[in-house]
């Protein structure tokens, strides 16, 4: 029974538009959640397959059970099955793993005690209630916006920069030898003095600062200090080097802290040091024997034993990440975790294949609005894209969406009238009419009426659509008469599907400073007639800008496309990954009038050492590059850019 009404991942696109399924399917696998993440207003009625199938973020009980025990970091159940009785352990930490650096951020853990079949156990931000959440419903205009949304490129607000969130995780062991001295660089009485504690963050990229001696007998020139204390002294930048720790993450959160003992017959040289250590041994010791207490009065001593070890106890991570084992002391596993907004530069999509670069973020009180009802935009995208790109589903999408959104509005406006309610509800049906699911309009009808004779079933209506919102549910690849859909939409509905958009002239104004350029400011707003507007399911994906930005000064090149040869591996980021530019970004630089860029990269990022050490001493020397004449092999992309000069100066 559908309880709420909701589009599809992939909805109107045609009967058998593989390729474009499989674009899409691509870019969901892309995808970045968060906690903010929305429930689609349009959803596929086949969304439960994906619900269904998912066992990494999310778990329905197959069958009835018991929750015996829950931490943060796992939960225990016992199902009851005729041929095992063996209790399930699901590893449920608060971030997980997605890919790369990205994580995910758990939603809902079931509270201890019996469940059903079907029962939810755990959710992340993938999923809500057991509906599938990877994106946020955006109000968004097609229409060209000063060249900041041509093709490939979108604008944003400040309030979906905000929104449209990444959360990263990350691992870092330290291993600690007999002969280690860290600097004592947090002094909140809660750090442990070379690592912040649990909750608190790093400075800026780095973790921790260690000091090592320049010398090769370490242990032997430490002892003959004869210190226990080495405050005074590692200072010295004669005799040690400081060694940066560092995370791929700035600002990073502790998530997480554990220790292990390795060897316990050696110590450390390092008073100090040991100190601080102990302090986090004994934390991590007084957790595991929390741990231990509370599954042992529930299942038996070896069972207990083995979840301990699995989920707490170093098993083999030393011989995993090859850590020198030879007067190691302790290993340190440390999580950090952070989360950030969406920048200039990140990639987003929608679920038509429809990718954008953000070119432009802005503030709020800039935004662009509807004439009708004031409401701002969220989006622009530039309308060439949808026609280049053939992807028209995603207007179909937003006319459906924005008559779910508009009848969302109307049923909480009306909470108190049941019979209004019904009758919003009752309408949506035509939608299940239209795209020929019989059972879809006779459940939306049955809905309807249920509303209107019962207090009980409009609240729990209600309760749920505060919670997930209204959707609506389509099928894939529907077939159907576009002029029955626009007279739903602007007849049965009153919803306009194109509608006036006010663009203030303060907006024009930071237009013409980020542009700087020299163009008269009318005096009044701007009022662009007749534009596309609707709410579009849309994507943040991983390509960030951020992690996606990179340069090499020195390297090998391939002589007759300029691209580094290499720096990237299968997709998979490497230490001194290159930088690269493709024929489009090459005409891109032309077209920019970035005459001096092109000529480095035809010039000094080449395959040529000489001209790169050339580079690195004159802008030592005299912090100004000259850059050297083009070669003959070249000579074709001078005549491009000679022409092209030409062509700027009339």
């Amino acid at each position: 029974m559908h309880t709420s009404a909701n589009l599809s991942y992939i909805p109107f696109l045609g009967s058998t538009d593989q390729n474009r399924l499989q674009m899409s399917s691509k870019q969901l696998n892309q995808c970045v959640t968060s906690i903010g993440c929305e429930v689609a207003k349009v959803i596929g009625n086949e969304y439960q397959q994906l619900s269904n199938s998912s066992r990494l973020f999310r778990h329905a009980a197959e069958l009835p059970g018991e929750m015996i025990y829950s931490n943060e970091d796992i939960m225990i159940c016992i199902f009851e099955s005729p041929t095992s009785s063996i209790p399930m352990v699901f590893e449920t930490p608060v971030i997980m793993f997605c890919s790369e650096v990205y994580a995910t951020k758990i939603r809902y853990k079931r509270d201890i005690g019996p469940f059903k079949t079907g029962d939810i156990l755990y959710e992340y931000d993938s999923f809500k209630q057991g509906i599938p959440t990877c994106g946020y419903n955006l109000n968004t205009l097609y229409a060209p916006f000063f060249a900041f949304n041509h093709e490939d490129s979108i604008v944003i607000s400040e309030s979906v920069a905000e929104q449209c969130r990444s959360t990263k995780l990350e691992t870092v062991l330290i291993p600690i030898y007999t002969y280690s001295l860290f600097k004592l660089i947090y002094k909140h009485p809660y750090d442990y003095g070379f690592i912040p504690s649990v909750g608190r963050k790093i400075n800026g990229n780095t973790i921790a600062r260690e000091s090592r001696l320049k010398s090769k007998n370490p242990i032997q020139i430490l002892k003959s200090m004869n210190l226990t204390s080495f405050v005074s002294v590692i200072d010295n930048e004669l005799k040690f080097n400081s060694i940066p720790l560092t995370s791929r993450l700035n600002n990073a959160k502790i998530e997480d802290i554990r220790i292990h003992r390795i060897n316990k017959n050696l110590k450390l040289i390092d008073n100090d040091l040991q100190k601080h250590i102990s302090r986090i041994a004994s934390r991590y010791s007084a957790k595991i024997k929390d741990v231990y207490k509370s599954i042992s009065g529930i299942l038996s001593t070896g069972y207990t034993k083995h979840i301990i070890s699995k989920y707490y106890i170093l098993l083999d991570t030393v011989t995993k990440y090859q850590i020198q084992t030879k007067e190691l002391v302790y290993l340190i596993e440390l999580k950090l975790s952070g989360e950030d907004k969406s920048h200039i530069g990140d990639k987003f999509a929608n679920r038509y294949a429809g990718k954008g670069v953000v070119s432009l973020i802005l503030p709020n009180e800039l935004r662009p609005y509807s004439v009708k009802d004031k409401t701002p935009i969220d989006l622009i995208c530039g309308p060439i894209t949808v026609y280049s790109r053939m992807n028209l589903g995603q207007i179909l999408e937003g006319m459906v969406a924005k008559v779910v959104t508009n009848s969302e509005r109307e049923i909480l406006n009306n909470q108190n009238n049941a019979t209004k309610i019904s009758e919003t509800v009752e309408k949506l049906s035509l939608f299940a009419k239209l795209f020929n699911d019989e059972s879809y309009e006779n459940a939306i009808k049955q809905l309807a009426g249920q509303i209107k004779n019962s207090d009980r079933r409009k609240n729990q209506f209600l309760a749920s659509i505060r919670n997930l919102g209204l959707y609506l549910e389509v099928p894939n690849f529907t077939n159907f008469k576009l002029d029955e859909l626009l007279d739903i939409v602007e007849n049965k509905f009153d919803c306009k599907v194109n509608e006036d958009v006010v663009v203030p002239r303060k907006t024009l104004q930071f237009i013409k400073d980020k542009l700087q350029c020299d163009i008269d400011i009318p005096k009044k707003d701007l009022i662009l007639e007749n534009k596309f507007v609707a709410p579009v399911y849309t994507l943040k994906l991983k390509q960030e800008a951020k992690l996606r930005i990179s340069a090499r000064d020195f390297g090998s090149y391939k002589s007759n496309s300029k691209q580094p040869s290499q720096g990237r591996n299968n997709g998979s980021t490497l230490i001194g990954q290159a930088s690269k530019i493709g024929q489009m970004e090459f005409e891109g630089l032309l077209a920019s009038a970035a005459l001096r860029t092109v000529k480095e990269f035809r010039t000094v990022k080449s395959d040529s050492h000489n001209l790169k050490h050339d580079l690195a001493l004159q802008e030592i020397t005299s912090g100004q590059y000259v850059l050297p004449s083009m070669k003959k092999s070249e000579s074709s992309t001078k005549v491009l850019i000679d022409s092209y000069i030409k062509f700027l100066n009339g």
